[in-house]
């Protein structure tokens, strides 16, 4: 959390960074949801086809390789307008289901902190981009990490 709001740097009032709020990821979830790019089964029930998650298909089969390990972009076709895009981004937002858990400042009880989403190795039905998980600050491991917020004021 340190870390992220230092990126600004000290000397810069027109720039803040940090650590995204739950409420941040609930709404970007939500604009995902109603700008038609993910239904909300695509969200809260199974992440899979657009996450970046083992389960994916559409990336393990196309690439025959993890897609913890992809980025390359494709083309896609939504509602008769062509984008390039990674398979694992949706509206230019890229990893929000699977790659890794990340940490939000969401604070469950008086001790524990939320992380949102799931990690590669996750299965999609059971930790698709709505999931919300708690562990004490200092916990660490390989599959949870942050996304940061920029606000240029």
């Amino acid at each position: 959390y340190k870390a992220l709001q230092r990126l600004s740097g000290k000397t810069d009032k027109y720039v803040e960074t940090g650590m995204l709020y739950d409420t941040m990821w609930d709404y970007t979830l939500k604009w995902l949801n109603e700008t038609d790019t993910r239904s909300y089964d695509d969200i809260a029930e199974d992440s899979g086809t657009w996450g970046n998650y083992g389960t994916n298909t559409k990336i393990t089969q196309s690439r025959g390789i993890s897609p913890a390990r992809t980025g390359a972009l494709e083309t896609i076709t939504y509602k008769g307008e062509t984008y390039s895009e990674s398979p694992t981004a949706s509206n230019n937002i890229y990893d929000i289901a699977g790659n890794v858990g990340e940490w939000t400042r969401g604070k469950v009880i008086a001790y524990y902190r939320r992380y949102r989403g799931g990690y590669c190795d996750d299965r999609s039905n059971y930790y698709p981009a709505y999931s919300a998980y708690r562990y004490g600050p200092n916990y660490s491991n390989y599959d949870i990490g942050a996304r940061g917020e920029l606000l240029i004021k």
